[in-house]
Protein backbone atom coordinates (compact mmCIF):
# COMPACT_ATOMS: atom_id res chain seq x y z
CA UNK A 1 0.00 0.00 0.00
CA UNK A 2 1.52 3.19 -0.73
CA UNK A 3 3.12 5.53 1.65
CA UNK A 4 1.49 8.71 1.94
CA UNK A 5 1.86 11.89 4.63
CA UNK A 6 -1.00 11.25 6.25
CA UNK A 7 -0.25 8.19 8.75
CA UNK A 8 -2.87 6.46 10.98
CA UNK A 9 0.11 6.49 13.23
CA UNK A 10 -0.17 10.40 13.00
CA UNK A 11 -2.48 10.28 15.82
CA UNK A 12 -1.71 14.28 16.84
CA UNK A 13 -2.36 15.60 13.11
CA UNK A 14 -5.80 16.06 11.98
CA UNK A 15 -7.15 14.99 8.29
CA UNK A 16 -7.73 18.23 6.16
CA UNK A 17 -11.33 17.58 6.75
CA UNK A 18 -11.71 17.13 10.31
CA UNK A 19 -14.67 19.31 11.57
CA UNK A 20 -14.99 19.90 15.63
CA UNK A 21 -17.04 17.28 17.25
CA UNK A 22 -19.77 16.84 19.95
CA UNK A 23 -17.59 16.06 22.68
CA UNK A 24 -19.83 13.38 23.75
CA UNK A 25 -19.12 11.63 19.94
CA UNK A 26 -15.94 10.16 21.02
CA UNK A 27 -13.50 10.45 24.10
CA UNK A 28 -9.03 10.07 22.86
CA UNK A 29 -7.20 8.70 25.50
CA UNK A 30 -3.28 7.59 25.60
CA UNK A 31 -2.69 5.12 28.22
CA UNK A 32 0.74 3.57 29.12
CA UNK A 33 1.89 4.65 25.33
CA UNK A 34 -1.13 3.47 23.56
CA UNK A 35 -3.60 5.73 21.92
CA UNK A 36 -7.21 4.76 22.51
CA UNK A 37 -9.78 6.07 20.72
CA UNK A 38 -13.67 4.95 21.73
CA UNK A 39 -16.08 6.36 19.34
CA UNK A 40 -19.54 6.89 20.05
CA UNK A 41 -21.59 8.09 16.89
CA UNK A 42 -20.65 9.84 13.98
CA UNK A 43 -20.32 13.32 13.01
CA UNK A 44 -20.90 13.32 9.15
CA UNK A 45 -24.23 15.61 8.52
CA UNK A 46 -26.36 15.07 5.23
CA UNK A 47 -24.15 18.71 3.62
CA UNK A 48 -20.74 16.86 4.98
CA UNK A 49 -21.29 13.17 4.14
CA UNK A 50 -18.89 11.40 1.41
CA UNK A 51 -21.17 9.37 -1.32
CA UNK A 52 -20.41 7.66 -4.40
CA UNK A 53 -21.09 8.83 -7.81
CA UNK A 54 -23.82 7.12 -9.51
CA UNK A 55 -21.86 6.01 -12.69
CA UNK A 56 -18.16 4.26 -12.51
CA UNK A 57 -15.94 6.39 -14.46
CA UNK A 58 -13.48 3.46 -15.81
CA UNK A 59 -15.16 -0.57 -16.18
CA UNK A 60 -12.64 -3.28 -17.33
CA UNK A 61 -14.21 -6.28 -18.74
CA UNK A 62 -16.99 -6.61 -21.41
CA UNK A 63 -18.47 -9.00 -23.84
CA UNK A 64 -15.96 -12.14 -24.99
CA UNK A 65 -14.93 -10.36 -28.01
CA UNK A 66 -13.64 -7.48 -26.03
CA UNK A 67 -9.25 -7.47 -25.61
CA UNK A 68 -10.34 -6.05 -21.63
CA UNK A 69 -12.83 -9.16 -21.04
CA UNK A 70 -10.95 -11.11 -17.89
CA UNK A 71 -11.35 -14.71 -17.01
CA UNK A 72 -11.58 -13.96 -13.35
CA UNK A 73 -11.58 -14.09 -10.59
CA UNK A 74 -9.93 -11.38 -10.27
CA UNK A 75 -7.13 -11.81 -7.06
CA UNK A 76 -5.95 -7.76 -7.10
CA UNK A 77 -6.83 -4.58 -8.99
CA UNK A 78 -5.26 -1.06 -8.40
CA UNK A 79 -4.22 2.01 -10.06
CA UNK A 80 -0.54 3.10 -10.15
CA UNK A 81 0.34 6.50 -9.81
CA UNK A 82 1.06 7.56 -13.50
CA UNK A 83 -2.96 6.33 -13.85
CA UNK A 84 -2.55 2.60 -15.06
CA UNK A 85 -4.17 0.10 -13.73
CA UNK A 86 -2.59 -3.29 -12.82
CA UNK A 87 -4.94 -6.57 -12.20
CA UNK A 88 -4.21 -9.71 -11.12
CA UNK A 89 -6.49 -12.16 -13.01
CA UNK A 90 -6.70 -16.06 -11.45
CA UNK A 91 -8.65 -17.45 -14.06
CA UNK A 92 -6.01 -16.32 -16.56
CA UNK A 93 -2.67 -17.16 -14.09
CA UNK A 94 -1.45 -13.78 -15.38
CA UNK A 95 -1.21 -10.03 -14.40
CA UNK A 96 -2.63 -7.48 -17.10
CA UNK A 97 -1.87 -3.95 -17.21
CA UNK A 98 -4.36 -1.49 -18.68
CA UNK A 99 -4.50 2.12 -19.82
CA UNK A 100 -5.84 4.24 -17.50
CA UNK A 101 -9.17 4.83 -18.90
CA UNK A 102 -8.84 0.58 -19.42
CA UNK A 103 -7.27 -0.01 -22.45
CA UNK A 104 -5.01 -3.14 -22.57
CA UNK A 105 -1.63 -2.78 -22.40
CA UNK A 106 0.57 -5.39 -21.49
CA UNK A 107 -0.06 -9.04 -19.99
CA UNK A 108 2.54 -11.22 -18.03
CA UNK A 109 2.33 -14.86 -16.99
CA UNK A 110 0.40 -17.81 -17.50
CA UNK A 111 -0.01 -21.52 -15.42
CA UNK A 112 3.06 -23.02 -14.67
CA UNK A 113 5.83 -23.70 -12.11
CA UNK A 114 8.45 -21.30 -14.11
CA UNK A 115 9.55 -17.84 -13.61
CA UNK A 116 6.63 -15.67 -13.98
CA UNK A 117 4.53 -18.80 -14.28
CA UNK A 118 1.69 -19.09 -11.71
CA UNK A 119 -0.08 -22.28 -10.40
CA UNK A 120 -2.73 -19.98 -8.57
CA UNK A 121 -2.84 -16.39 -7.33
CA UNK A 122 -4.15 -15.38 -4.04
CA UNK A 123 -2.78 -12.13 -3.48
CA UNK A 124 -1.37 -9.07 -5.16
CA UNK A 125 0.40 -6.37 -3.64
CA UNK A 126 2.07 -2.57 -4.45
CA UNK A 127 4.80 -2.38 -2.61
CA UNK A 128 6.88 1.04 -4.01
CA UNK A 129 7.70 0.96 -7.90
CA UNK A 130 7.02 -2.92 -7.47
CA UNK A 131 4.13 -5.61 -7.75
CA UNK A 132 4.27 -8.41 -6.09
CA UNK A 133 1.91 -11.48 -6.82
CA UNK A 134 1.66 -14.15 -4.39
CA UNK A 135 1.31 -18.25 -5.20
CA UNK A 136 0.28 -20.20 -2.51
CA UNK A 137 0.45 -23.33 -4.15
CA UNK A 138 4.41 -22.68 -5.06
CA UNK A 139 5.05 -21.03 -2.14
CA UNK A 140 6.92 -17.91 -4.54
CA UNK A 141 6.43 -14.50 -4.53
CA UNK A 142 6.93 -12.89 -7.72
CA UNK A 143 8.02 -9.67 -8.12
CA UNK A 144 7.64 -7.47 -11.05
CA UNK A 145 8.59 -3.75 -11.73
CA UNK A 146 5.66 -1.18 -12.98
CA UNK A 147 6.33 -2.30 -16.74
CA UNK A 148 6.34 -5.63 -16.17
CA UNK A 149 9.47 -6.98 -15.68
CA UNK A 150 10.21 -10.05 -13.25
CA UNK A 151 12.48 -8.80 -10.94
CA UNK A 152 12.78 -11.66 -8.53
CA UNK A 153 10.68 -14.70 -6.84
CA UNK A 154 11.00 -15.50 -3.41
CA UNK A 155 10.08 -18.62 -1.76
CA UNK A 156 8.67 -18.29 0.97
CA UNK A 157 9.12 -20.68 3.60
CA UNK A 158 8.07 -21.56 7.17
CA UNK A 159 9.61 -21.19 10.71
CA UNK A 160 11.23 -23.15 12.87
CA UNK A 161 8.33 -25.56 14.29
CA UNK A 162 6.02 -24.90 11.67
CA UNK A 163 4.84 -26.54 8.70
CA UNK A 164 3.20 -24.02 6.67
CA UNK A 165 4.82 -21.07 4.90
CA UNK A 166 3.33 -17.74 5.25
CA UNK A 167 1.92 -15.33 3.34
CA UNK A 168 3.05 -11.75 2.48
CA UNK A 169 0.96 -9.10 3.56
CA UNK A 170 3.87 -6.38 3.36
CA UNK A 171 7.07 -5.18 2.80
CA UNK A 172 9.73 -3.15 5.27
CA UNK A 173 11.61 -0.51 4.31
CA UNK A 174 14.77 -2.98 5.00
CA UNK A 175 13.68 -5.29 2.09
CA UNK A 176 12.29 -7.84 4.82
CA UNK A 177 8.78 -8.50 3.85
CA UNK A 178 5.58 -8.93 6.90
CA UNK A 179 3.81 -12.35 6.35
CA UNK A 180 0.92 -14.15 8.53
CA UNK A 181 0.05 -17.44 8.51
CA UNK A 182 -2.83 -19.43 10.28
CA UNK A 183 -3.98 -23.00 12.20
CA UNK A 184 -2.77 -25.75 9.70
CA UNK A 185 -5.41 -28.66 9.58
CA UNK A 186 -4.72 -32.55 9.22
CA UNK A 187 -6.75 -35.87 8.06
CA UNK A 188 -8.83 -37.20 10.74
CA UNK A 189 -9.32 -33.95 12.46
CA UNK A 190 -13.08 -34.05 14.32
CA UNK A 191 -15.43 -32.16 12.06
CA UNK A 192 -17.78 -29.31 13.64
CA UNK A 193 -16.61 -25.46 14.48
CA UNK A 194 -13.11 -24.26 15.38
CA UNK A 195 -11.54 -21.04 15.69
CA UNK A 196 -8.22 -20.95 13.66
CA UNK A 197 -5.00 -19.21 15.60
CA UNK A 198 -2.93 -16.37 13.19
CA UNK A 199 0.62 -15.36 13.27
CA UNK A 200 2.25 -12.11 12.07
CA UNK A 201 5.57 -12.89 11.21
CA UNK A 202 8.92 -11.06 9.69
CA UNK A 203 10.59 -12.77 6.71
CA UNK A 204 14.14 -13.27 6.48
CA UNK A 205 15.40 -11.97 2.69
CA UNK A 206 15.56 -15.67 1.62
CA UNK A 207 11.76 -15.31 2.39
CA UNK A 208 12.27 -17.71 6.01
CA UNK A 209 9.83 -16.69 8.76
CA UNK A 210 12.39 -15.93 11.23
CA UNK A 211 11.01 -13.49 13.74
CA UNK A 212 7.16 -13.84 15.22
CA UNK A 213 5.57 -10.16 16.38
CA UNK A 214 2.41 -11.45 17.69
CA UNK A 215 -0.17 -13.94 18.13
CA UNK A 216 -4.25 -13.55 17.46
CA UNK A 217 -7.20 -15.14 17.66
CA UNK A 218 -7.79 -16.29 13.99
CA UNK A 219 -11.01 -16.91 12.18
CA UNK A 220 -13.81 -19.03 12.59
CA UNK A 221 -14.27 -22.14 10.01
CA UNK A 222 -16.27 -25.31 9.93
CA UNK A 223 -14.30 -28.20 9.60
CA UNK A 224 -15.73 -30.94 7.30
CA UNK A 225 -13.70 -34.88 8.21
CA UNK A 226 -14.09 -37.89 7.05
CA UNK A 227 -11.70 -40.79 6.32
CA UNK A 228 -10.23 -39.93 2.71
CA UNK A 229 -11.76 -35.87 3.37
CA UNK A 230 -10.87 -32.68 5.12
CA UNK A 231 -12.69 -29.39 3.96
CA UNK A 232 -12.25 -25.93 5.77
CA UNK A 233 -14.95 -23.44 5.13
CA UNK A 234 -15.62 -19.73 7.02
CA UNK A 235 -18.18 -20.57 10.12
CA UNK A 236 -21.40 -18.98 9.25
CA UNK A 237 -22.10 -15.69 11.02
CA UNK A 238 -18.15 -16.59 11.78
CA UNK A 239 -16.00 -14.40 12.88
CA UNK A 240 -12.88 -13.26 10.59
CA UNK A 241 -10.05 -12.13 11.54
CA UNK A 242 -7.97 -9.73 9.62
CA UNK A 243 -4.66 -8.06 9.30
CA UNK A 244 -3.06 -5.41 6.77
CA UNK A 245 -0.12 -3.46 6.54
CA UNK A 246 0.19 0.49 6.41
CA UNK A 247 3.14 2.71 7.07
CA UNK A 248 5.33 0.76 9.22
CA UNK A 249 2.63 -1.02 11.87
CA UNK A 250 0.09 -4.58 11.81
CA UNK A 251 -3.35 -3.57 11.58
CA UNK A 252 -5.45 -6.18 13.14
CA UNK A 253 -8.74 -6.85 13.94
CA UNK A 254 -10.61 -10.14 14.78
CA UNK A 255 -13.92 -9.18 15.04
CA UNK A 256 -14.48 -10.14 18.65
CA UNK A 257 -15.74 -6.77 19.11
CA UNK A 258 -15.64 -3.53 17.48
CA UNK A 259 -12.15 -2.95 17.86
CA UNK A 260 -9.15 -2.48 15.50
CA UNK A 261 -5.59 -2.11 16.81
CA UNK A 262 -2.12 -1.01 15.23
CA UNK A 263 0.98 -3.04 16.43
CA UNK A 264 4.69 -1.97 15.89
CA UNK A 265 6.94 -4.60 14.62
CA UNK A 266 7.80 -5.36 17.83
CA UNK A 267 4.50 -6.79 18.41
CA UNK A 268 3.39 -3.62 20.70
CA UNK A 269 0.26 -2.36 20.51
CA UNK A 270 0.00 1.53 19.86
CA UNK A 271 -3.45 2.73 18.43
CA UNK A 272 -6.52 1.21 19.09
CA UNK A 273 -9.94 2.19 17.37
CA UNK A 274 -12.90 1.62 18.84
CA UNK A 275 -17.08 2.05 18.22
CA UNK A 276 -19.08 1.61 21.73
CA UNK A 277 -22.40 0.15 19.70
CA UNK A 278 -25.05 -2.44 20.20
CA UNK A 279 -24.95 -5.95 18.84
CA UNK A 280 -27.03 -7.34 16.25
CA UNK A 281 -28.85 -10.24 17.93
CA UNK A 282 -28.88 -13.01 15.30
CA UNK A 283 -32.57 -13.37 14.25
CA UNK A 284 -32.94 -17.36 14.24
CA UNK A 285 -34.86 -17.44 11.07
CA UNK A 286 -31.99 -15.54 8.98
CA UNK A 287 -29.46 -17.68 11.05
CA UNK A 288 -31.39 -21.34 9.59
CA UNK A 289 -31.80 -19.65 6.13
CA UNK A 290 -28.06 -18.94 5.54
CA UNK A 291 -27.34 -22.10 7.04
CA UNK A 292 -29.52 -23.95 4.61
CA UNK A 293 -28.36 -22.16 1.92
CA UNK A 294 -24.34 -23.39 2.59
CA UNK A 295 -26.18 -26.77 2.99
CA UNK A 296 -28.02 -26.38 -0.36
CA UNK A 297 -24.91 -25.22 -2.05
CA UNK A 298 -22.97 -28.54 -1.50
CA UNK A 299 -25.82 -29.99 -2.40
CA UNK A 300 -26.06 -28.42 -6.02
CA UNK A 301 -21.83 -28.70 -6.47
CA UNK A 302 -20.99 -31.73 -8.42
CA UNK A 303 -19.04 -33.28 -5.14
CA UNK A 304 -18.69 -37.29 -4.55
CA UNK A 305 -21.96 -37.76 -1.86
CA UNK A 306 -19.81 -39.26 0.49
CA UNK A 307 -17.98 -35.36 0.69
CA UNK A 308 -21.25 -34.03 0.66
CA UNK A 309 -22.41 -35.72 3.38
CA UNK A 310 -19.51 -34.92 5.46
CA UNK A 311 -20.36 -31.13 4.95
CA UNK A 312 -23.85 -32.18 6.24
CA UNK A 313 -22.63 -33.28 9.18
CA UNK A 314 -20.33 -30.78 9.98
CA UNK A 315 -23.22 -28.49 9.50
CA UNK A 316 -25.62 -29.79 12.27
CA UNK A 317 -22.86 -29.80 14.77
CA UNK A 318 -22.63 -25.89 14.36
CA UNK A 319 -24.03 -23.52 16.98
CA UNK A 320 -24.49 -20.21 15.83
CA UNK A 321 -23.80 -17.68 17.86
CA UNK A 322 -26.20 -15.05 19.58
CA UNK A 323 -25.18 -12.12 17.99
CA UNK A 324 -23.67 -11.21 14.59
CA UNK A 325 -20.24 -10.27 14.50
CA UNK A 326 -19.47 -6.37 14.70
CA UNK A 327 -17.66 -6.16 11.20
CA UNK A 328 -16.49 -8.62 8.46
CA UNK A 329 -13.44 -6.73 7.22
CA UNK A 330 -10.88 -3.76 7.03
CA UNK A 331 -9.39 -1.84 4.72
CA UNK A 332 -6.36 0.95 4.91
CA UNK A 333 -7.81 4.06 2.16
CA UNK A 334 -4.10 5.41 0.30
CA UNK A 335 -4.58 8.96 2.35
CA UNK A 336 -4.62 6.67 5.78
CA UNK A 337 -8.76 6.70 6.65
CA UNK A 338 -9.65 3.39 7.86
CA UNK A 339 -12.82 1.49 6.53
CA UNK A 340 -14.70 -0.73 8.23
CA UNK A 341 -17.23 -3.03 6.11
CA UNK A 342 -20.37 -3.98 8.51
CA UNK A 343 -20.98 -7.35 8.78
CA UNK A 344 -22.21 -9.62 5.96
CA UNK A 345 -22.89 -13.05 5.50
CA UNK A 346 -20.35 -14.69 3.00
CA UNK A 347 -21.45 -14.40 -0.36
CA UNK A 348 -23.23 -11.95 -0.07
CA UNK A 349 -24.20 -9.66 -3.32
CA UNK A 350 -26.04 -6.76 -1.98
CA UNK A 351 -24.84 -3.37 -1.22
CA UNK A 352 -22.38 -2.73 1.71
CA UNK A 353 -22.17 -0.48 4.29
CA UNK A 354 -18.62 0.65 5.44
CA UNK A 355 -18.24 3.20 8.60
CA UNK A 356 -15.13 5.47 7.80
CA UNK A 357 -12.75 7.04 10.31
CA UNK A 358 -10.19 9.78 10.10
CA UNK A 359 -6.61 8.57 10.50
CA UNK A 360 -6.48 9.71 13.64
CA UNK A 361 -9.14 7.32 14.39
CA UNK A 362 -12.54 9.52 15.02
CA UNK A 363 -15.54 7.89 13.23
CA UNK A 364 -16.84 10.38 10.83
CA UNK A 365 -19.98 8.15 9.24
CA UNK A 366 -21.46 5.42 6.87
CA UNK A 367 -20.54 5.24 3.42
CA UNK A 368 -22.87 2.33 0.88
CA UNK A 369 -21.18 1.08 -1.88
CA UNK A 370 -23.15 -1.04 -4.35
CA UNK A 371 -24.44 -4.21 -4.75
CA UNK A 372 -21.54 -6.47 -5.93
CA UNK A 373 -18.90 -4.30 -5.48
CA UNK A 374 -15.64 -5.08 -3.78
CA UNK A 375 -13.05 -1.94 -2.96
CA UNK A 376 -9.26 -3.18 -3.20
CA UNK A 377 -7.77 0.50 -3.17
CA UNK A 378 -9.72 3.63 -2.19
CA UNK A 379 -8.01 6.70 -3.27
CA UNK A 380 -8.98 10.06 -2.04
CA UNK A 381 -11.23 10.97 -5.07
CA UNK A 382 -11.98 7.51 -6.43
CA UNK A 383 -12.32 4.00 -5.32
CA UNK A 384 -11.06 1.44 -7.35
CA UNK A 385 -12.76 -2.48 -7.14
CA UNK A 386 -14.23 -5.85 -8.30
CA UNK A 387 -18.12 -5.84 -9.50
CA UNK A 388 -19.47 -9.50 -10.20
CA UNK A 389 -22.10 -8.67 -12.40
CA UNK A 390 -25.42 -10.65 -12.34
CA UNK A 391 -23.80 -13.82 -14.61
CA UNK A 392 -20.95 -13.82 -11.64
CA UNK A 393 -18.39 -12.52 -14.24
CA UNK A 394 -15.64 -10.22 -12.63
CA UNK A 395 -15.22 -6.65 -13.62
CA UNK A 396 -12.67 -3.80 -12.58
CA UNK A 397 -14.81 -0.23 -12.00
CA UNK A 398 -13.91 2.83 -10.30
CA UNK A 399 -16.16 5.43 -9.11
CA UNK A 400 -15.54 8.51 -7.80
CA UNK A 401 -15.50 9.34 -4.43
CA UNK A 402 -17.33 12.81 -3.62
CA UNK A 403 -16.32 13.99 0.00
CA UNK A 404 -19.04 16.13 1.51
CA UNK A 405 -18.57 19.92 2.08
CA UNK A 406 -15.83 21.28 3.96
CA UNK A 407 -13.94 18.00 3.07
Amino acid sequence: MRRTTASLLAVLSLAACEKKQPSDAVTVSDSAGVHIVANREPVWTAATAWRLGAQPTLQIGGGVADTSTLVGPVTGAFRLRDGRVVVADRGAHAIRWFTSDGKPLLRQGREGEGPGEFRWMSRMLEVDDSIAVFDPQLHRLSVFDNNGNLGRTITMAAAAGTTIPPEPIGRMSTGRWIATSTSVHALGEPSGPSRDSAWAWITGSDGTADTLIAAFAGSDVLIASGEHFMGVLPAPFGRTTTMRVHDGAIWVGTADSYRIDALDLQGRLITSVRLDERLTILDPDRGAAVVDSVRKGFSARNIAAMIAQTYDEALDKLKLPEFEPPYSTFRIADDSTLWVEKFVTEGHTGATKWDVFLPDGRLQGTITLPPGFTPTQIGHQEILGVWKDPDGIDHVVAYPLLRGAGS
